[in-house]
């Protein structure tokens, strides 16, 4: 029940803007060229910003500076990926342009693959090997190029289902496109993404964590295969993401709730 007026809460706060954002955003998707990108991730961020805050998101940010150490420089964002709230919450936190190649279902989603196509996302097509070869020479151009937004990727391939699990397999296709571009690797952990939009939980604020760590820069990755790289941004991220379920824990023992929610909180088998 509880749930069920958090929705209603969430529609009658940012109900309307989402359903006519096909008008309000329609033209910066449908024509994304004719648009500046400032102007087009403009306009997105204010929308998502208004979802962000209405889902009462609490964003907590680690090790800010090995991002700020980035700053007007072209680099691959490399995160786990528990939810699709993850994209919105990324461009919340994020004041210039950064979008996400994701699997092609996301195009659908009504909300996410409208912001997706007007800033310039790319759609992978996994079942599709030769269209996968196009959209690598893709990626790896958006990348290097400074009037696109930085470009990230989620090396599982598609959603972690079971948070209090570890990380999926990193593929080494994904540091690929980093040793292609000749580009930094920002590695990006997340915990704390999956409840906002699953039915099975309840929090009255939603505690999300987005901790960084020293980008690795090309000269650092240059002699090392893809897989190993792959597999110790894994290991280093399941580390993080440990540590981030903790303090997730204590954020979310502190708010008004039964033991039980609590505890049903912290510890699901399953994410929906």
């Amino acid at each position: 029940m509880r749930k069920i007026l958090q929705y209603l809460r969430i529609i009658l706060t940012v109900g309307l803007p989402i359903i006519f954002s096909p008008i309000y955003l329609g033209k910066y998707s449908r024509h994304p060229e004719k648009y500046p990108l400032e102007v087009r991730y403009a306009k997105a961020r204010k929308l998502i910003s208004k979802v962000v805050r209405a889902f009462r998101t609490d964003i907590v940010i680690i090790n800010k500076h090995y991002w700020d150490e980035l700053d007007g420089q072209r680099y691959l964002w490399v995160s786990n990926h528990l939810s699709m709230y993850e994209i919105l919450a990324y461009i919340y936190v994020s004041e210039k342009p950064i979008i996400f190649a994701a699997k092609e279902e996301t195009l659908k989603m009504p909300f996410v693959g409208r912001i997706f196509r007007m800033l310039n996302g790319i759609a992978l097509d996994r079942k599709n090997v030769m269209n996968q070869l196009a959209e690598i020479k893709q990626i790896v151009n958006q990348i290097k190029d400074e009037s696109m937004p930085i470009m990230g990727v989620f090396p599982e391939g598609t959603r972690n289902k079971e948070p209090e699990k570890h990380c999926l397999e990193f593929k080494g296709g994904s540091m690929k496109l980093a040793y292609m571009a000749k580009v930094p690797i920002l590695p990006v952990s997340t915990y704390g993404s999956f409840r906002a939009l699953s039915k099975k939980h309840y929090l009255k604020s939603y505690p999300l964590f987005i901790q960084f760590d020293k980008p690795i820069t090309p000269e650092e990755y240059k002699d090392i295969p893809t897989v190993t790289l792959a597999t110790k941004l894994q290991h280093q991220i399941d580390e993080n993401v440990d540590c981030l379920r903790a303090l997730d824990k204590e954020k979310v023992y502190a708010q008004k709730l039964s033991n039980k929610r609590k505890e049903k909180e912290t510890w699901m088998d399953t994410i929906s």
